[in-house]
C-alpha cells in the first residue's frame, strides 16, 4: 500500500499516511511487549551480563587459564610478545550458552603470534573455529558470547587488550590499526549506498579530519591501489552496480584506506571464478609486500593458503591440532586432522572436474539477454 500510493503523495497524502501510520503503531507495539519481556526477565538477559556468565563458565571448565609458555603479566604485556608482534592471541576461548544452561565451547584455548610482514593462513573444516577467532580479534563476537583470554595487538601506544577495550576503543582501533575483509562483499557494503559514499565512512568515522578535495583524491587513490581505475564511476556506483570482483577489490580498498598493521581476509575469495581469484590474490600479495602489514589469512581452501601463506595453523573442533611452515603443513603433516584434510585436497582442481559428454542434454539455455539499471 506505501509504494502504490508514492504516486499520490502531492494530490492525496492520506493514501500512504493511514498505511505508515499503521505500521508504526505495530512496530511500536511489538518494542512495548518485548520490552515488557526482557524486564519480566531481570538482568540476566542483558549482553553483559550472558558475556560475564558464560565466561564464568569457561574458566570453570580450565579454558583461558595461565601457563609459563604464554604467561600475560599484569601490565598487559606478554613475555612471548616480540617488539616485531603486531597479535599476540593468548588462551582464547569462545562459548555460548545452550537453550538448556549448558556450555558450547567453540573456540579452545588458542594461541599463535602474528608478526609484522608476515602472512599467517588458519585452515580447516567447517565449524573448526576458525572465523570465531578472527571476529575475536576484531572484537566482532556477539553479545551472546563469552571470551576468555588475551589478544594483544600493537598499536603506537604499545600492546593493547582487545578484550578489554570498551566499544568506542574498538570503533577506532577497527580501520586505523585492524581491519577484516569479509567472504561475500554484498553483505558487508551497503546496497543502497554509494561507493564513494561507503569508503568517506571509514575517514570520518575515524575522525581522519581533511578537505573534500583531498578526500576525493584519497578515495581514487585507494581504488587506484587496488586496481580499478574507473575511479569516478566506482565512487558513484552503488555495489549491484559492480561485479564480484569490482565488489571485493573495493572491500580491499576500504580496509587498507587508513593503513592498518593488521589485515584480517576471511574466505576473501570464496565466491569468485577462478580467474578473479587469482587477480585478487597476486592483488593482496603486492599490498602486503608494499605496506609491511601482517595478514591473517582464512580459509578452507588449501591450494589458495599454501600459495599465498608462510606460515599456517590447522584448526579442529576449536583447537589448533598442528603449526608449522607451508612447507612442513603440505608436506610432512604430523596430526591426523592436518593428514585427512590434505586427502580432501587430492583431486579437487576444478578444471579437472569440468568434462562432460559431448551428447549431453541441455539443461540450460539462454538467449538474447539483457540487464537494464534504473528506468530503462
Amino acid at each position: 500500500m506505501l509504494s502504490e500510493g508514492q504516486s499520490y503523495l502531492r494530490s492525496a497524502p492520506w493514501t500512504v499516511l493511514f498505511p505508515g501510520l499503521i505500521l508504526v503503531l505495530a512496530v511500536l507495539g511489538v518494542s512495548l511487549l518485548s520490552d515488557a519481556y526482557s524486564g519480566n526477565q531481570g538482568d540476566t538477559g542483558s549482553p553483559a551480563r550472558i558475556r560475564a556468565r558464560i565466561s564464568r563458565k569457561l574458566a570453570a571448565a580450565g579454558y583461558g587459564t595461565e601457563c609459563e609458555s604464554c604467561a600475560v603479566s599484569a601490565d598487559g604485556d606478554a613475555s612471548t610478545c616480540a617488539d616485531s608482534a603486531v597479535l599476540c592471541v593468548r588462551n582464547l576461548a569462545v562459548g555460548f550458552e545452550k537453550a538448556n544452561g549448558s556450555l558450547q565451547t567453540v573456540v579452545k584455548d588458542v594461541n599463535f603470534t602474528l608478526h609484522a610482514g608476515e602472512r599467517i593462513g588458519i585452515v580447516g573444516e567447517s565449524g573448526s573455529g576458525k572465523s570465531m577467532t578472527a571476529l575475536s580479534v576484531m572484537g566482532l563476537l556477539p553479545d551472546t558470547a563469552g571470551v576468555t583470554g588475551r589478544i594483544l595487538l600493537r598499536t603506537d601506544e604499545g600492546l593493547v587488550d582487545v578484550l578489554q577495550c570498551s566499544k568506542k576503543e574498538l570503533a577506532v582501533l577497527r580501520g586505523d590499526v585492524m581491519a577484516m575483509v569479509f567472504q561475500e562483499p554484498m553483505t558487508s557494503l551497503n546496497p543502497t549506498m554509494p561507493i564513494g559514499r561507503q569508503m568517506r565512512e571509514m575517514l570520518t568515522h575515524n575522525e581522519v579530519h581533511l578537505p573534500k578535495e583531498e578526500q576525493e583524491k584519497r578515495l581514487a587513490d585507494a581504488l587506484l591501489e587496488v586496481e580499478l581505475t574507473e575511479t569516478e564511476r566506482i565512487l558513484r556506483s552503488v555495489p549491484k552496480e559492480l561485479s564480484g570482483g569490482q565488489r571485493q577489490r573495493v572491500m580491499i580498498a576500504i580496509a587498507m584506506l587508513l593503513r592498518p598493521r593488521l589485515l584480517i581476509l576471511d574466505e576473501p575469495t570464496t565466491a569468485l571464478d577462478a580467474e578473479t581469484r587469482d587477480g585478487i590474490l597476486e592483488l593482496l600479495e603486492e599490498l602486503q609486500k608494499k605496506h609491511g602489514m601482517a595478514v591473517l589469512f582464512i580459509s578452507h581452501e588449501l591450494a589458495v593458503v599454501r600459495r599465498i601463506c608462510r606460515r599456517v595453523l590447522v584448526m579442529d573442533d576449536g583447537h589448533i591440532v598442528e603449526e608449522g611452515t607451508v612447507r612442513e603443513i603440505f608436506e610432512d603433516p604430523k596430526a591426523a586432522e592436518t593428514k585427512q584434510l590434505l586427502r580432501s585436497l587430492e583431486g579437487t582442481d576444478f578444471t579437472e572436474r569440468m568434462h562432460w559428454a559431448p551428447d549431453a542434454p541441455s539443461i540450460l539455455s539462454v538467449e538474447d539477454l539483457h540487464v537494464y539499471y534504473g528506468k530503462r
